[in-house]
């Protein structure tokens, strides 16, 4: 209908009524603007929500509190490559995952039994993250509750990340592998406990580098009236420092020569 100029939407329902010998109809009118607009918003959300769905990288689903799936997307069916018809709303979570324990996903055993451990773990209500092996590749699953009884799970291909964690882990335990052995030599050079009892009536001596090797040392070499005794700190601390030692000693070393 078109008020000063605007058009708002009307609601109208009418009804045929008989009284006495007239024949009538009843038409009520109602302005549903309000509705209209909610309906509106609601559809933007809607449209929305499914945008973000389809366009995030990760799979999610949404189950309520009778364990029933209410919201997933296309990610979530492709990483673990179920079938069209098991994915629908309102499909019973235990039939997802007994698709998953027929084809071997969770290892042998009773497929029933293994069903039965994964929905216990969807019924806990504290957050939780898990992580899922799928082929070659490695998902993180989030699972967190929602306020109704239900939960959203959320899932990341993390393969990349988990292989580049190893990789520096594998690289990180090398070279401090590296660094214990470089140390084990780098003390090697210290005056032997047995010759600095010979040489001195008393003595102590502490070598404790900022790192596992450092650029501290200790040169100790007999002479014609003695012996020459030299404590130097090196340009450097670390491997670098620790070159710096053994460059050092060298040096001395050709020097008294």
């Amino acid at each position: 209908i078109r008020k000063s100029g605007e058009i708002f939407p009307i609601d109208v329902s009418i009804s045929e009524t008989h009284f006495e010998d007239s024949h009538m109809f009843v038409g009520v009118v109602r302005d549903i603007t309000e509705r209209k607009e909610a309906e509106r918003v609601l559809a933007e959300k809607e449209a929305m929500l499914t945008a973000a769905l389809e366009n995030m990288t990760g799979g999610l689903f949404m189950i309520d509190v009778d364990m029933r799936l209410r919201v997933f997307n296309e990610r979530f069916s492709e990483f673990y490559n179920f079938p069209r018809e098991i994915l629908k709303v309102n499909a019973p979570l235990a039939d997802v995952l007994r698709v998953r324990a027929d084809r071997g996903d969770y290892g042998e055993g009773d497929p029933e039994q293994l069903v039965a451990q994964r929905l216990d773990g969807y019924r806990n209500r504290d957050v939780q993250i898990v992580i899922d092996y799928i082929d070659d590749r490695i998902i993180e699953v989030y699972r967190a509750p929602m306020a109704d009884g239900g939960m959203v799970c959320v899932f990341n291909d993390v393969t990349e990340r988990k292989q580049a964690e190893e990789a520096l882990t594998q690289a990180h335990t090398l070279i401090t592998e590296s660094l214990s052995y470089a140390s084990r030599i780098q003390r090697s050079l210290l005056p032997p406990k047995t010759i600095l009892e010979e040489v001195f009536k008393s003595h102590a001596m502490i070598w404790e580098p900022k790192d596992m090797v450092g650029g501290d040392m200790v040169w100790l070499r007999p002479a014609n009236q003695g012996v020459y005794l030299i404590v130097a700190d090196c340009t450097g601390h670390g491997p670098p420092g620790a070159f710096m030692t053994m460059i050092c000693t060298g040096a001395l070393d050709q020097a008294l020569a």
